[in-house]
């Protein structure tokens, strides 16, 4: 068991909030203190860094990792190219899903490598959650938590079907796109980052 330090996740939606909110508890990971945080701008630039430090400063917490969760969606490439550069000067690591974060819910179900819209994923991530009698999928309605869903949501992740799932993926972008930038690449997530960082994924791989 590593020393337990202080960790902030920064997350854009609700969605991730619920997501790694209902997840912490239920897996082994290195007893890290977390704090999870939901952006109030909903702003799809640069000042969201802004917005996170100013979050630290006020709450005078010194966090010894700093992960911004973010979807590359609509976001300039240049504008992203900006985000990751400002993160980086502040020691904040940035975990992002191209084209949504549902790519990153939708691999804990199935692998996939050819690149869609975001709808794509909605729609394949709600049928594969009928599949498993846990209704539809809503992307950020309230409702999802008010009514419990997400928590049973949480309970059916198969964490280990989303570590190989990712891992197939990754080898498939280094296999055809390796001459492309992470964040051109559809569909992309490295929100594998996080687990590694944080938790023992290859005790989970075994």
């Amino acid at each position: 068991m590593g020393k337990k330090i202080p960790v902030l996740l920064f997350v854009e939606w609700k969605s991730e909030n619920n997501y790694f909110t209902k997840l912490l508890p239920r897996i082994p990971y290195v007893g890290h203190w977390y704090t999870i945080i939901t952006q109030k701008s909903q702003s799809k630039n640069h000042k969201i860094i802004q917005e996170m430090l100013l979050y630290i400063k006020n709450h005078e917490l010194d966090f010894k990792k700093k992960y911004l969760l973010w979807d590359k969606d609509v976001i300039d490439n240049n504008e992203f190219e900006k985000i990751i550069s400002l993160a980086k000067k502040n020691n904040i690591s940035v975990l992002f899903s191209n084209p949504c974060f549902e790519v990153f819910l939708l691999l804990h179900y199935k692998e996939f490598n050819c690149e869609q819209n975001n709808r794509w994923y909605y729609d394949e991530l709600s049928r594969e959650m009928q599949l498993n009698k846990l209704g539809g999928y809503e992307r950020n309605k309230a409702k999802l938590d008010d009514h419990g869903k997400y928590d049973e949501l949480i309970k059916y992740w198969k964490l280990r079907e989303y570590l190989k799932n990712i891992r197939k993926l990754e080898a498939h972008h280094k296999r055809e796109n390796k001459w492309k930038i992470n964040h051109l690449l559809n569909p992309y997530t490295n929100i594998l980052n996080f687990f590694d960082d944080i938790w023992l994924t290859h005790e989970l791989e075994k």
